[in-house]
This record gives structure tokens, sequence and C-alpha cells, in this order.
């Protein structure tokens, strides 16, 4: 607005056009300084959205390094129970093959794998309502039979000409 648009409305005295003038002038410059403030915040909030970009752009491989890392615990976590669950069934069964050796005592089975057997029936008997308020040695006689045990007056007898060693082939040959 100018001082011309006022006289073209009728306004001829000076002091209110000068009034009038310094009222817009006041205006204007209230609206300049808003206007500046407003830009000010506009470049302040273009800024913090260029940093929470960059941010955001730094943790974008994160959510999956997160999730990998979350695994790789359970993972652990896992094996870590199941070596404790191991070892608890290892002392178990170390307590178990002490008894069952405890009432063995001196005697000797035929074969290793006669013997493994007979020390799983223990493990099991041990677990079973039948056997339930026998004691170890009991439960030993039930399950063990006289010729799993080696006796020990039972010789090996040798032919002649044999040997505790397989025959090889020429000698297996002269028999016949």
């Amino acid at each position: 607005m100018k001082r011309d648009d006022l006289r073209k409305l009728g306004i001829e005295e000076k002091e209110v056009i000068d009034s009038i003038m310094q009222l817009y002038g006041d205006g204007i410059q209230s609206v300049k300084s808003e206007l500046e403030t407003l830009k000010a915040q506009v470049v302040e909030k273009d800024a913090s959205i260029t940093e929470l970009t960059e941010k955001a752009k730094a943790l974008d491989g994160t959510e999956s390094t997160l999730k990998e890392l979350q695994d790789k615990i359970a993972t652990y976590e896992k094996g870590e129970a199941e070596r404790i669950e191991a070892e608890k069934q290892a002392k178990i069964n170390q307590e178990l093959l002490e008894r069952f050796n405890t009432i063995k005592g001196e005697q000797k089975f035929n074969h290793d794998l006669v013997e493994k057997g007979r020390f799983e029936e223990f493990k099991k008997a041990l677990a079973d309502e039948q056997f339930k308020g026998k004691g170890d040695s009991d439960i030993f006689q039930a399950i063990v039979k006289p010729e799993d045990l080696a006796n020990p007056q039972q010789q090996q007898i040798i032919l002649p000409g044999g040997s505790n060693t397989q025959p090889t082939k020429a000698e297996f040959k002269s028999f016949f």
C-alpha cells in the first residue's frame, strides 16, 4: 500500500495517512518477523529430518543383525541345556554302573556285550514297579542268568595240532 492509494480512496489529511501508513508498516514488520521465525524453524526441522534419515539408514541392518544374534543366543542356550542334561545322565549312569559293579563283585561275564546288556536291564529294573522295594542284589539275581557268567572251572580244550588261533588256509587244507 502506498500513500497515493490512500489519496485515491479520498483520504487527504497527512496525519491520517501517516497513521495508516504507520499501522500498515507495523503490521508488515510483524508479519516479516514471524516469517523469519518460521523460515528458521523450517531450516531447523530440515536439519532434524536429515539427521534422523542418516540415523535410520545406519539402523537399517540392525534389525536383521539383532535377529541373528538372538538366534545364536537361543542356539547356545539350547546346546548348553543339552550339555547339562547329558552331564546329569552321565553322572546318573556312572552311579548306577558303580552300584552294578559293587553287586557283581569278582564275578565275570562271558562277554562284554552280555555285561552291557545285563547292565541296561538292571537300569530298567530299578524303575520297574515289579522290583519296587527290592535291593540291588535281588534285582541283579533276578536279571542275571547263570550262563551269563564265566565259569572259572570250565577249561578251554585245545585239540592236538590246534591252538587258540584260527588255522591258516594252508593248515585247514592239510587236515583233509
